[in-house]
C-alpha cells in the first residue's frame, strides 16, 4: 500500500510539472516581423497626427491583433483605455455596457456633470445616485458622460478587440446606426478609436462613403507561402518559439518548416497552439523533443486549415493558403469567390495571456 501512494503522489507530481511547463510556454510570445510592421503603421497614423478619427486592424485570428493591443496598451499606459467587445448571443450589441465599462475604468469621473444642476439634483432624489453608471442610467447618459470624460481625464486612443462583436447582430440601418456612434463618439471627444477584429470589419466600409474618410485600414496578414520574404520571416518566428520550448531535444524540428507553415495557414496564433498541444503530448509521453509523428498526431483537420487559409486570403485580398500533405488548395474566400457570398460570422477564440516578448530573427 505504501508504495501504490508513493508512485500515486509521484505521478500528481509528474503532472503539476508538466502544467507548469506548459504554463510557462504560454506565456511565451515572439515580437516578429509581422508584428513589427503592423505596430509600426499604427503608430505612424497617430505620429502623422492623421485627421481620421478611427483605426481599424483587420486579420484572420491568430495572426497577433491582441498581442498588438496589448503592447499599445503598455506604451499609452493610462493614456488609453482597452476593452474586448462582447459578443451580441444573437441580439443587438449593448451599447449601455460598453459605454459603462469604459466610464468604470476612468473611475466614473463627475457622475453627473453632464447633466443641468438642477436636472441632477431631481434625478438623485428620483433614485438615480451615479448616473454615468447607475442600472437607471440611459445610452444617452452614457454616451454624454463618456464624450466628456475622455478627454477631461487625457486619454488619447481607446483600443477595442474583437471589435466584429459589436457589428455581427446588426444589419442594414441598425449596422450603420453601430458605426455611427464609434465615429460620432471620436469626433466629439476628440479621442482616437482603434478597432481591432477579423476581417468582417471590412465590410464596414462598403456602408458609407464617409467611413473612407473617416477610416484608415490596417492589414494584419497572415506569411503567405508564396511570398519569399514571408517565409523568411516566418521561419525565424518558427525558430524563435522551437527555442522557448521547454524541452531538451529540439534541433530537429525546424525541419518540419514546410509543413508547419503549410498547416498553420501563415499565422502565429495557431501555430502556437499547435506546438503547445505537440508539447503537451510529448510531455505526457516522457520524450525528450516534439518529434514528426507527435507533430502530425496534432495538427488541426485539414478542413480547420482551409478555414484559416480562405479568412487569410480574404484579408491579404488574395487566394487562400497553400496545405501541403492535404490534397488541396484554398480558392476565393468571401464575395471574391463564385457563387459565395460573404456573410457575418461570431467568433469566439480563446486568447492566450500575453507573456514576455522575444524578438524573433
Amino acid at each position: 500500500m505504501p508504495d501504490v501512494r508513493k508512485a500515486e503522489k509521484a505521478g500528481r507530481m509528474a503532472k503539476r510539472d508538466r502544467a507548469r511547463l506548459l504554463a510557462r510556454f504560454k506565456q511565451e510570445m515572439v515580437n516578429h516581423p509581422r508584428l513589427k510592421a503592423v505596430r509600426k503603421q499604427v503608430r505612424e497614423l497617430f505620429e502623422d497626427d492623421d485627421p481620421a478619427s478611427i483605426v481599424i486592424i483587420a486579420g484572420p485570428g491568430g495572426v497577433g491583433k491582441t498581442s498588438l493591443l496589448e503592447s499599445l496598451r503598455r506604451e499609452f499606459g493610462e493614456q488609453c483605455l482597452f476593452l474586448e467587445a462582447r459578443s451580441a448571443n444573437g441580439r443587438a450589441y449593448d451599447n449601455r455596457e460598453h459605454c459603462r465599462l469604459l466610464l468604470e475604468q476612468l473611475g466614473d469621473p463627475a457622475p453627473d456633470d453632464h447633466f443641468d444642476p438642477d436636472e441632477a439634483a431631481a434625478r438623485r432624489r428620483r433614485g438615480y445616485r451615479r448616473p454615468a453608471v447607475g442600472r437607471r442610467a440611459t445610452l444617452s447618459d452614457l454616451r454624454i458622460a463618456l464624450e466628456r470624460a475622455l478627454p477631461a481625464t487625457g486619454i488619447e486612443c481607446v483600443l477595442i478587440d474583437e471589435a466584429q462583436h459589436m457589428f455581427n447582430a446588426a444589419t442594414g440601418f441598425r449596422l450603420q446606426q453601430q458605426m455611427d456612434l464609434i465615429k460620432s463618439m471620436s469626433n466629439i471627444s476628440g479621442v482616437r478609436h482603434v478597432l481591432a477584429g477579423s476581417t468582417e470589419l471590412l465590410t464596414l466600409l462598403e456602408l458609407t462613403p464617409q467611413l473612407h474618410r473617416r477610416c484608415r485600414v490596417v492589414r494584419f496578414t497572415a506569411y503567405r507561402h508564396d511570398s519569399q520574404k514571408d517565409r523568411s520571416q516566418f521561419l525565424a518566428t518558427f525558430r524563435a518559439l522551437v527555442q522557448r520550448i521547454p524541452l531538451p531535444e529540439q534541433g530537429k524540428l525546424a525541419a518540419e518548416f514546410e509543413y508547419v507553415l503549410a498547416n498553420s495557414a501563415g499565422s502565429v496564433g495557431p501555430l502556437k497552439d499547435w506546438l503547445r498541444r505537440a508539447l503537451a503530448r510529448a510531455l505526457r509521453k516522457g520524450l525528450p523533443s516534439i518529434d514528426s509523428k507527435v507533430l502530425r498526431e496534432t495538427v488541426l483537420e485539414p478542413g480547420a486549415v482551409q478555414s484559416m487559409a480562405d479568412e487569410a486570403g480574404l484579408c491579404a485580398g488574395v487566394a487562400g493558403g497553400h496545405l501541403a500533405e492535404t490534397g488541396s488548395a484554398a480558392g476565393p474566400a468571401g464575395k471574391d469567390g463564385p457563387g459565395r457570398k460573404h456573410h457575418r460570422v461570431q467568433r469566439k477564440p480563446a486568447i492566450d495571456p500575453v507573456g514576455p516578448v522575444h524578438e524573433a530573427a
